[in-house]
């Protein structure tokens, strides 16, 4: 018992390793409280096509704000603002696995599944982004020539995309 007091006022001398100690005993203190309550699965009821439209948007947003962060540092662009649109949302693949059936004689793929806690739910195995319908670009030097051809290059570059398929005007 001695040994424990001792080393309880040797703690509270060293400020810095008692300070130490009451946040490692606190931490676990909320570790093993943390698994007495369920955990709160229930938050992921949000439908598919709800997410994947809030990705979708975010992706949009995203390239946007490349975008315009990028062109506008371009010599002449000036102020930019910068539009783009999706052909469909993003595209998911899942894991599956083939297997043969002897009494049909041919390959039957199934999707792999694995358990969530609450059930099961497939493999997803690879996300395919959107692909970019067009771009369209309000800049301040949007009416010359040389400035125009140089921001379609860059978006054709970096996005793959026909020089068909992106518009560059001047912003008022």
């Amino acid at each position: 018992m001695k040994n424990w007091k001792t080393l309880w006022e040797e703690l509270t001398r060293q400020k810095s390793a008692f300070r130490l100690v009451l946040i490692g005993a606190a931490g676990l203190l909320m570790l093993a409280l943390a698994g007495l309550f369920p955990s709160g699965g229930g938050t992921e009821a949000q439908t598919s096509d709800q997410s994947q439209t809030i990705d979708r948007q975010a992706y949009e947003k995203e390239l946007e704000k490349d975008l315009e962060a990028l062109i506008s540092r371009l010599d002449g662009a000036g102020e930019t603002l910068v539009m783009v649109t999706l052909e469909e949302s993003e595209n998911y693949v899942y894991a599956t696995d083939e297997k043969y059936d002897d009494s049909r004689q041919n390959y039957e793929n199934e999707h792999v599944l694995y358990n969530t806690g609450g059930g099961s739910a497939p493999l997803l195995e690879t996300t395919y982004m959107p692909t970019v319908r067009g771009v369209a670009i309000l800049c301040e030097g949007g009416e010359d020539a040389r400035v125009a051809s140089k921001i379609t290059e860059t978006v054709s570059a970096l996005l793959n995309l026909g020089t068909n398929r992106i518009s560059v005007a001047k912003i008022n």
